[in-house]
Order: C-alpha cells, then sequence, then structure tokens
C-alpha cells in the first residue's frame, strides 16, 4: 500500500488528480496507520496545490475548499510550521471558490439570452487561463453546438481541448473527449454527414473508440450501397486494431470488427475472430491477493467481452462455419472457451429449430 500512497502524492503534485478525487482518498492518508511521511508528503502537496499563484492555472472549487477544512487538524498536529499559512490559504480558496461561482452564475445568465452560445462560450474559453476552466467552457460549447447542429463548430471546440488539464481521474478528458465523439459520430452520420463523421474520428484519442467510430461509419456506407467506402474504412479499423497494445481493448476492437462479417463466406471472420482470441490469451490476469485495485480495474475492462464472445460464436455456427470448434481449442482463458462454447450451442439450436428449416 506504502508505494501507491507515495505514488499518488507524486501524480498529485505535478496537477494530474483534481481536488475531488484528493478530497475522495483523503481519509486514507490520516490513518493512525499510515507512516507519518505519507501523511506529511500528503498535507505538503495539498498546502503547495492551494496556494494562490498555483490556483490561477487550477481554479478553485467547493472541493478544494473541503479539502482543506478537514485537513486543518491534521496539518497542525503534524505539520505546525504550516498550519497558519493553511488557514490562510483556506480563506483565499474561499473567497475564490464564491467569485467563480458568482462568474458561472453570470455566464449561464449570457448564454440564456444569446443565440451563440458556443461561439461565446469559446470565445470566453480563449481568455481564460486555467487549463480545467478552460476545458470546461470548450466542453460545454461543443455540447451546445451538437445540440443546435453546428457540427464543424463542435470540431473546432474539440480540437481546442488540453486533453492533459486536470480531470477528476488522470484520463478525464480523454475519456470525455472519445465519449463525445462516439455520441459527434451518430449525430452527424444521423444527419447524413459521413464525411464530418470521419473528420470527428481523426481526433478520437483511444483506439478502442476509435475502432467504434470507424465500425459505424462502415455500417453507414454498408447501408448507403458503398461497397467500396465501407471496405475502406474496415481496413482503416482493422489496422488501429492491430496496432493497439492493450490486449483488451485490442480483444473488443476485432470482436466488434468481426460483427461486420457476417454471410456464407465465414473467412474474414474466422480471421478476425482469431485475432481476438490471440489478443485475448495475452491478457495478464492479476491475482486478487496481490493488488485487489488492479483485479478490479481487469475485470471492469473485460465487461461485455464474453458476451460478444458469445454472439459472435453463435453467428459463425448459424452460418454453417466449421471453423467454430476449431477457434475454441485455441482459446486459453477457460471462461472465455465456455462462452464461446455457449455461442455455438445457441447457433446449433437455431439451425435446428423448426423456424429455421
Amino acid at each position: 500500500m506504502t508505494p501507491l500512497l507515495s505514488k499518488i502524492i507524486d501524480v498529485a503534485a505535478q496537477g494530474q488528480l483534481s481536488f475531488e478525487t484528493l478530497l475522495s482518498v483523503s481519509d486514507v492518508y490520516l490513518r493512525p496507520q499510515t507512516p507519518l511521511a505519507l501523511q506529511q508528503g500528503f498535507l505538503r502537496m495539498v498546502i503547495a496545490r492551494t496556494q494562490p499563484f498555483n490556483l490561477e492555472q487550477e481554479p478553485a472549487s467547493q472541493s478544494a475548499y473541503y479539502l482543506l477544512t478537514n485537513l486543518l487538524p491534521a496539518i497542525k498536529q503534524v505539520l505546525p510550521e504550516l498550519y497558519s499559512q493553511a488557514v490562510n490559504q483556506r480563506l483565499v480558496v474561499y473567497a475564490s471558490f464564491n467569485k467563480d461561482q458568482l462568474a458561472d452564475e453570470q455566464r449561464n445568465e449570457r448564454l440564456n439570452e444569446s443565440s451563440s452560445a458556443s461561439e461565446d462560450l469559446m470565445a470566453e474559453a480563449d481568455l481564460t487561463q486555467s487549463k480545467s476552466k478552460r476545458n470546461e467552457l470548450l466542453s460545454q460549447a461543443a455540447q451546445l453546438a451538437m445540440q443546435s447542429k453546428k457540427f464543424p463548430l463542435c470540431l473546432e471546440a474539440i480540437e481546442k481541448l488540453d486533453l492533459d488539464a486536470p480531470g477528476m481521474t488522470p484520463d478525464f478528458w480523454n475519456n470525455w473527449n472519445d465519449q463525445f465523439l462516439r455520441d459527434f459520430v451518430k449525430a452527424v452520420l444521423a444527419e447524413k454527414k459521413p464525411e464530418l463523421a470521419e473528420q470527428g474520428t481523426e481526433h478520437v484519442v483511444g483506439p478502442y473508440p476509435k475502432v467504434q467510430c470507424l465500425v459505424m461509419i462502415s455500417q453507414y456506407w454498408t447501408k448507403a450501397h458503398d461497397n467500396s467506402s465501407a471496405r475502406r474504412l474496415v481496413l482503416q479499423a482493422t489496422k488501429v486494431a492491430d496496432a493497439t497494445t492493450d490486449y483488451v481493448d485490442k480483444a473488443k476492437a476485432f470482436l466488434l470488427l468481426s460483427t461486420l462479417s457476417s454471410g456464407p463466406d465465414s473467412s474474414e471472420k474466422t480471421e478476425l475472430l482469431a485475432s481476438a482470441i490471440k489478443a485475448l490469451n495475452s491478457v495478464s490476469i492479476p491475482k486478487r491477493s496481490d493488488d485487489s485495485r488492479a483485479y478490479q480495474v481487469y475485470v471492469w475492462k473485460l465487461n461485455g467481452v464474453e458476451d460478444q464472445v458469445v454472439t459472435q460464436f453463435k453467428d459463425l455456427t448459424r452460418n454453417g462455419s466449421e471453423e467454430a470448434l476449431p477457434l475454441v481449442e485455441r482459446i486459453d482463458r477457460p471462461e472465455s472457451r465456455t462462452f464461446a462454447l455457449l455461442g455455438i450451442l445457441d447457433g446449433i439450436r437455431d439451425l435446428s429449430s423448426p423456424a429455421k428449416r
């Protein structure tokens, strides 16, 4: 536990963890069994993060105020020489927070009366020094632009995001960016603007979200009977999936791509499933006793993968492929092998049901 707590302090000192996150973990550092050096390190980091000149880059929040308030007794006990500084900074944070809250309320009033709310937010973002506040304004501008179907403006706002800015988690803005762009691709495809969808996909960071977007656009072109464009996007998505270094994301990407290959000719689907299986076999399974957090992350990342395995092996079997069982034999993970067999059984049931005869 000690190395992890020390690492969190190092990451937080670089501004990569939000005050909300620090508030949620602060009680761990205040436990009696936590080494004194770690307690002092955490408290010094919080005091440094809440100094006035740092608040110019990262605006004060209600969480920052509560964090300092909760830590004052501990600061007085283990860092008495910094207690007066912490008390004064708490007052500064409180005043800054109220000022920011008032500014937000005034901004919302202006936006309600404005016919160019997205443009106004982007203009204000350009004048904002705080990276996190600037991102908040840009993300709000992008969302309003999408609601108004001002799609080029959405991309303009996304291009200005600083994905390394502090957030509630270290990857907060990366995850927000990719989720927004998935929604963006759906929205522009609904408006029959596939070229804009491809432009949006260029800004997706994560390999699996990028594959998701490319698959959506490929499906659009297939429905429009433009097989050449659909094939181009499949090949592009396959390259992204193949270059993915995270084996769980790689497996999910190839499983998703295999959904595009349905029909009598199952050779391409078999190849894609083989790539997914190879990735799944390469996933390192953490032991529960070593690091419960690591195991929880492992389970969370694999969420939904087994359902995809069932669906794709069912589809392969229903199309009369003889490759399903040989593929199962190549799966190392017992759980995945079981789900693949369930998919094969479901496919056999469909083939043997009266409705299929």
